[in-house]
């Protein structure tokens, strides 16, 4: 591949999702066996810097500068539990999800999303057994159009936004995402006794999980928006078996695509969370689970 062609590539990426690149710089991210991309390493461009690993990409970025890694088709091994800095976009080519997958470093969690206004997008994440795929604890951050499935064994969870210290995770966006059925849940939001997730808004998705789809905080939440998702597969779609308050929440227009009843783990919804026109498998529901 010739430098023009990674011009061309920035403007296909720039195009598909949308994005102004701006000043940020942006880095590809190939295989150092493949040999148009040994020789680019050694070629100045002004489109972009190669990497050879997501790792090594993501600490070429710099906070807040607006850099974007381009992950190109192939299977990419972290070398530890990367984090993105403020401000950064990590993306696949468009239209080749399936053919570009992260895998999380053996025994750890995959990435951690602990700083602000980051994008995560168009990207198959393989995660860990007994780990985390990603972490969100920063502000304002989106996850869209990827694909998350296990390395081997069951993890905890695919993706977790957790405010369990401080207002973290507040504005987290995920939509038009893949979960699948290993993990024992596929989504997970977590806070404690004196910090509350809030503004989180999960749509479009088709959400599997072994025991749980989206598991609701085991303490008061608000503001959080679950709609237009299919669930299959998990035991319980959604979890709220904690009971807790959900001020300004809404659980609408979802499929529950499995053999609940009640399709939310016998729990019942405070009147703060409305639970509105919603299918499953016994039939549309307006009201709270039962």
């Amino acid at each position: 591949m010739l430098g023009m062609d990674f011009s061309r590539l920035r403007s296909i990426v720039e195009s598909t999702y949308g994005l102004g690149l701006g000043s940020g710089r942006v880095f590809f991210v190939g295989a150092s066996t493949d040999r148009w991309f040994v020789e680019e390493m050694v070629n100045s461009k002004l489109d972009g810097t190669v990497k050879t690993t997501v790792d090594s990409a993501l600490s070429a970025c710099e906070s807040g500068r607006g850099d974007v890694v381009v992950v190109l088709p192939g299977r990419h091994t972290l070398t530890s539990a990367a984090v993105l800095p403020a401000g950064t976009r990590l993306l696949g080519v468009p239209g080749m999800r399936e053919a570009t997958i992260v895998i999380s470093k053996l025994g750890e969690n995959g990435l951690s999303v602990s700083n602000n206004n980051c994008l995560i997008q168009g990207l198959t994440f393989n995660v860990n057994g007994s780990k985390h795929g990603i972490t969100v604890t920063g502000l304002r951050n989106s996850i869209k159009d990827c694909a998350f499935e296990r390395v081997s064994g069951t993890p905890h969870s695919y993706l977790m936004v957790d405010g369990q210290a401080g207002s973290k995770g507040v504005g987290t966006r995920v939509a038009d995402c893949f979960f699948g059925s290993h993990a024992t849940t596929a989504f997970q939001l977590a806070s404690d006794a004196n910090d509350q997730i809030a503004d989180v808004v999960i749509e479009g998705c088709i959400i599997k999980g072994a025991t749980n789809g989206v598991l609701l905080p085991v303490h008061n939440f608000s503001e959080v928006i679950v709609n237009n998702n299919v669930f299959t597969h998990a035991t319980n779609p959604i979890n709220n078996t904690a009971g807790k308050t959900g001020d300004g929440s809404i659980v609408c227009h979802n499929y529950m695509g499995v053999a609940n009843t009640d399709a939310c783990a016998s729990a019942t919804f405070e009147p703060s969370t409305a639970w509105v026109g919603n299918y499953s498998v016994a039939g549309l529901s307006t009201a709270d689970p039962a």
